[in-house]
């Protein structure tokens, strides 16, 4: 998939003039993900806390609004940056939406070393706790369905052999393509049969659900020093074992020389003691999770043609079996 189009600057001031209904100025990209592309522009009435804010243009609203409903968690230790406005941006000749939100400082931790992320342990460990307390059973109906209250883990561990039902879902065709990818079949089939049998065990057939990212790499958080500045891009975010956020570092740690220098299941023992679970248990999950991300990410990484990741892919996955 390729990143959303570059936009020129004129485009893009002339979009957020029109719906902030006042001048922007110093307008600036920022970068781009898969799915959308930011820019930075300068506040003059001081919404933002910071001076600036940030405008995000992509085609999913989805995410958008997932990002705006994940501000009902917001504390000192899980800081989401406050969403402004979302609005559909094709009147100013843009395909799709654009969502504004506070602008928050700080550095991406995906390349720190060893030592820069454990560093962030501390911090890390106190935002994963306020996603813990979560109790998704007392959310308001909408929070509710945006992130899938209603799904047991078992049943969203399996969700990853479906099709998406939605024509406009982004991984709509995945099935094909994995099909026709060099070896990605046939690893899929092999881990999904291994994940069935692990999601039979009561340890995750009765688990309780929390609130989970599902995303905490892949520039979605902003770090300094020690300290977590935001955590955005919730458009992954499930309910779900609250385990599966740290094994996502696990899972991806060789990718990020610095979180695998770190060991993620040592360095976040005491974290993972608070839980009060055996470790037959822990063991248990932590390899259902990072099943489930492996086989999902054969799927994506086959819809987007990316065969080098896929390859990737299948040889982590197969650590797992």
């Amino acid at each position: 998939m390729p990143e959303p189009a570059q936009l020129s600057i004129d485009a893009v001031g002339n979009a957020l003039t029109a719906l902030l209904d006042r001048h922007v100025t110093d307008v600036k990209p920022l970068g781009a993900g898969a799915w959308s592309r930011a820019y930075a522009f300068d506040d003059p009435l001081g919404t933002g806390e910071t001076g600036q804010l940030v405008a995000r243009f992509g085609r999913h609203l989805y995410d958008f609004e997932a990002d705006r409903d994940a501000m009902a968690f917001a504390s000192p230790d899980l800081p989401v940056p406050k969403t402004i406005l979302i609005a559909p941006t094709d009147p100013f000749g843009i395909d799709g939406y654009v969502s504004v939100t506070e602008r928050a400082s700080g550095d991406f931790p995906d390349q720190r070393d060893g030592d820069g992320w454990r560093a962030l342990v501390p911090a890390w460990s106190s935002m994963l706790r306020t996603l813990w307390r979560q109790q998704p059973q007392t959310w308001p109906d909408h929070l509710r369905q945006r992130f899938g209250a209603a799904t047991s883990w078992s049943d969203r561990l399996l969700s990853v052999a479906d099709e998406p039902a939605d024509a406009d879902e982004r991984n709509r065709g995945w099935k094909a393509a994995l099909q026709a990818a060099p070896g990605g079949d046939a690893a899929f089939v092999e881990g999904f049969a291994v994940l069935r049998e692990v999601v039979d065990a009561p340890a995750i057939a009765d688990l309780s659900s929390t609130m989970l990212h599902s995303d905490l790499i892949n520039r979605n958080v902003l770090v300094d020093g020690d300290r977590i500045t935001a955590v955005f891009d919730w458009g992954c975010g499930i309910v779900g074992d609250p385990l599966y956020d740290l094994a996502w570092l696990d899972f991806w740690s060789p990718w990020h020389p610095g979180l695998k220098a770190l060991d993620v299941r040592q360095a976040f023992a005491p974290l993972i003691d608070e839980l009060g679970r055996p470790d037959e248990e822990i063991d248990l999950r932590w390899r259902a999770g990072c099943l489930h991300i492996g086989l999902g990410h054969l799927a994506y990484n086959a819809n987007i043609g990316d065969h080098d990741n896929l390859a990737g892919t299948t040889r982590r996955l197969a650590e797992y079996l």
